[in-house]
């Protein structure tokens, strides 16, 4: 499982993003701040993208690509927005959700609403799915002088057994200054067709709290490094 801040993707992109997810062996890839218009799904020869922007600007919007290797394992998606997207596999013995993010904004109105539609999309995910939680987020220092971009792939803790490697990809080149982030993890998949239960709530509503968490001690910390 990868993430990707791509910085906008044209046809000519597309296709070198392809190429390195087949070069680094990346099943399933989010990508950020695609810049395109619209929203749907369609296939690209062994990669079949989701994807959703925003009605007629490009900025912002975000995918999830898949490889051929995992297309038929997929049961459906959830494009919610020009900043989430959720898709769904059918798992051995559990369902996986992998949750595509483009967090990135100054504003805290607009941040406060990215929350509470994360926390809306969290709601709609199965309770015993395995759910990943990837993309890019943004810190900004309490004095407003500081901003960085960060990329994560979030998981459970009852998964942590389950990842055997995490780190970024140097040598990926799509004309981006973000690096490619991958993880891998040990998932068993299947091929799809067998009908899901219904949607209900859960432990969601834990997670988005410790999300929230995670995310204030987190500028905390950021904060004391910058203070040094």
């Amino acid at each position: 499982i990868g993430t990707w801040n791509v910085r906008s993707m044209n046809q000519g992109k597309l296709e070198a993003v392809k190429q390195e997810m087949a070069r680094v062996n990346v099943d399933i890839l989010g990508i950020s701040e695609l810049k395109w218009t619209g929203m749907g799904e369609f296939n690209s020869d062994d990669h079949y993208i989701y994807y959703c922007g925003q009605e007629s600007l490009r900025r912002n919007g975000i995918a999830i690509t898949v490889n051929k290797k995992v297309r038929n394992a997929v049961l459906g998606c959830n494009l919610k927005n020009d900043r989430m997207i959720s898709v769904q596999f059918q798992g051995k013995p559990f369902n996986i959700t992998v949750i595509q993010v483009y967090a990135t904004t100054s504003n805290a109105g607009e941040a406060e609403q990215f929350y509470e539609d994360l926390q809306d999309l969290l709601e709609l995910i199965p309770q015993k799915d395995v759910l990943f939680i990837i993309g890019l987020y943004t810190w900004t220092s309490q004095d407003g002088q500081h901003r960085n971009q960060i990329d994560y792939i979030l998981c459970s803790q009852s998964q942590r057994g389950s990842i055997q490697s995490a780190k970024t990809r140097l040598g990926a080149d799509c004309g981006s200054d973000h690096e490619l982030l991958i993880a891998k993890f040990r998932l068993k998949l299947k091929k799809g067709g067998k009908t899901t239960r219904p949607f209900r709530m859960g432990k969601t509503r834990h997670l988005f709290k410790k999300i929230r968490d995670t995310k204030g001690t987190f500028h905390a910390k950021m904060g004391s490094i910058k203070d040094r």
